[in-house]
């Protein structure tokens, strides 16, 4: 049995040890014949249900067959099961997409997994890392030579973009390289031998720039290797560790920690969230089976009642994310997409009112429609204090629901928008889908045009075609299903910030808002994971599930989605405005916006390459110096 995902969106992640009824990797040997077993399921998902496998073959220069064969020599030279995960980790790879991955669920057993740290986190910023907090392992060592400020320069005496692509690359791919160094530098310096990049060194060399005096130093560090149940519980007794709740499960009376993570995958700090007090909708529901030990003199029950920092909405919840200014009027309506009016001063002395919209994720907790009505609203209140430019903030967006993007374009425009297109990939996933849809009672039209489709996707599939050689508009598996704003009245001039990692619905806005003429897109070229993913059964030995790309979305010239991304209008390197939530860039924006009326010179600010991005980066190196993570 299959489930359908939305298209690249997680909202709420609960620890991987309590990841649904998946079941955690074995801490006994795998045998030789059990590993091939479990590779060769994984290659049969591929081939029944993978729709860009010709795609890929095409662009990364390798044949499926050919592959499989060299993969199963790899796994029969492993020596143990970490060997073999790292070689299935391998495999995915090589298909560089950021749909495409299998995950492993860890044991609470000694002797499955190891996982190894540095002594420290991190993010990119421009070509190096910055340290943004030390590991909790080592918080209590006096003279830790890292501090959080301190930039990493090289590592092993190579850059870090070389150091990535060497060590992490080879095991996940996302298929940008941008996106690679983004995404993998996070993870840079605690690894785990479940995603196939355990270090084999004992010691790293680390050259880093120190933020207290400048000077360039250099250190070598050993990886703490802890095996993953002692790391767990090592972890959780940590009192100065804010991140972990202890939980009890009530039907097996397994103790272990619990960690909660916020939709951009960063862990919730508990106690700044308990100390919030947030009080919007529960998710104690999700979480009846675990009794939670007492934090801070907090009981369980309490607890449970004020959970709803991981879903928080509206102001609270871009508190979080972002630096909210001062004076600004708050649409207190829009809590899914939180919203607010600022007035700024023009360079001519007049003041000029600009909207400012977050729209973080596809995959929010409200329903559609409550969601497309607060957008409205916001939209509505925009026009009623004279709001003509808006700063539109993507950055970072995951993705989440089809549907709910093309309504999100469409609520900025009083004129149908054009969609962007898909080949379903055939198998039975799709073909079953157009044939439910196609025999339904009461749809009506839905249920014809469903049906022209399903007689259009049996002929292919009946020639042995792997996607469908037509590329279809989003209507056709939601027909009817796009919401027009009629109610609007003005045009906005928009200007939205993206971002390498924008990536499903991230990547799509971005195109639909392009191309339709309704923003000027600023920031870095979109992730390009193109298509919806459907999780599959796990394999019968190593536990792991595989999620699948099943279908690729077409943009306007022909080419997918896939691989490819949206290229901002202005590009700049964001790399060096994170460690601050992009608080300068976005400052930035709101200069560029209040000092052009009209979306056509926002449009000729984009076409002044290289101008644009001068224009963009002007004073936020100043910034770089003054301001502290």
């Amino acid at each position: 049995m299959k489930k359908f995902l939305s298209v690249l969106s997680i909202v709420l992640f609960l620890s991987i040890l309590i990841t649904g009824c998946q079941e955690a990797v074995p801490n006994r040997p795998l045998t030789m014949e059990q590993k091939l077993t479990d590779f060769k399921v994984l290659v049969s998902q591929i081939r029944e249900n993978y729709a860009l496998t010709e795609y890929k073959e095409q662009r990364f220069g390798f044949k499926l067959a050919d592959l499989e064969q060299k993969f199963i020599q790899k796994i029969m030279l492993t020596k143990n099961n970490s060997e073999f995960y790292a070689a299935l980790n391998e495999f995915v790879a090589t298909f560089g997409d950021a749909h495409f991955s299998i995950n492993f669920r860890p044991s609470s057993l000694k002797g499955a997994s190891e996982i190894a740290v540095l002594g420290m986190l991190g993010i990119k910023h421009g070509d190096n890392i910055l340290v943004t907090e030390l590991h909790p392992l080592v918080q209590g060592i006096e003279n830790f030579p890292l501090q959080p400020g301190d930039q990493i320069i090289r590592i092993n005496k190579i850059s870090v973009k070389d150091y990535i692509n060497k060590e992490l690359v080879p095991y996940r791919n996302l298929g940008r390289e941008e996106s690679n160094h983004t995404f993998l530098a996070k993870s840079l310096f605690q690894r785990s031998s479940l995603s196939g990049n355990l270090p084999k060194e004992k010691y790293v060399s680390l050259t880093y720039s120190s933020a207290e005096n400048g000077k360039i130093l250099t250190v070598e560090l050993p990886w703490i290797v802890r095996d993953y149940a002692d790391f767990q519980f090592e972890i959780a007794k940590l009192k100065e560790n804010p991140f972990v709740l202890h939980v009890t499960d009530k039907v097996t009376g397994t103790k272990f920690p619990m960690t909660f993570y916020q939709a951009n995958q960063r862990p919730i700090n508990l106690q700044k969230a308990f100390a919030a007090n947030s009080s919007i909708e529960s998710i104690a529901d999700r979480i009846s089976r675990f009794e939670f030990d007492a934090v801070d003199g907090w009981t369980s029950a309490h607890i449970k009642k004020h959970l709803s920092f991981v879903t928080a909405q509206g102001r609270e919840s871009l508190a979080l994310e972002r630096k909210i200014p001062e004076d600004v009027l708050f649409i207190e309506e829009a809590q899914t997409y939180p919203a607010y009016i600022e007035s700024v001063k023009t360079s001519t002395g007049k003041t000029k009112n600009i909207g400012y919209i977050r729209i973080g994720t596809f995959s929010p907790d409200a329903g559609q429609e409550e969601v497309l009505e607060q957008l409205w609203i916001t939209l509505r209140k925009f026009e009623k204090h004279g709001v003509k430019d808006i700063v539109l903030d993507l950055l970072d967006n995951p993705g989440g629901s089809l549907s709910l993007v093309t309504n999100v374009a469409q609520a900025f425009s009083n004129k149908k928008i054009k969609t962007i297109d898909m080949k379903f990939g055939l198998n039975e996933n799709w073909l079953n889908n157009f044939h439910s849809m196609s025999t339904s009672i009461g749809r009506g039209s839905e249920a014809v045009i469903a049906d022209d489709v399903l007689k259009e996707l049996t002929i292919d599939y009946e020639k042995g075609a792997k996607i469908s050689s037509k590329s279809y508009p989003v209507e056709s598996f939601m027909p009817f299903g796009i919401n027009v704003n009629y109610e609007l009245q003005t045009k906005f001039n928009i200007l939205a910030l993206v971002s390498e990692g924008n990536a499903s619905s991230g990547d799509i806005i971005a195109y639909l808002l392009k191309r339709n003429g309704l923003a000027v897109l600023a920031g870095q070229n979109t992730m390009g994971a193109g298509g919806n993913v459907v999780k599959h059964l796990q394999a019968p030995h190593s536990h792991f599930e595989a999620r699948l790309t099943e279908s690729a979305l077409v943009m306007e010239d022909g080419q997918f989605l896939e691989n490819n991304g949206v290229k901002p209008d202005m590009y700049v390197d964001l790399q060096k405005f994170k460690y601050n939530q992009y608080r300068d860039f976005i400052r930035r924006a709101f200069e560029i916006v209040s000092n052009n009326a009209t979306f056509v010179e926002l449009q000729k600010i984009a076409k002044a390459k290289p101008e644009a991005a001068k224009l963009l980066e002007k004073h936020c190196d100043l910034f770089l110096v003054k301001v502290k993570p």
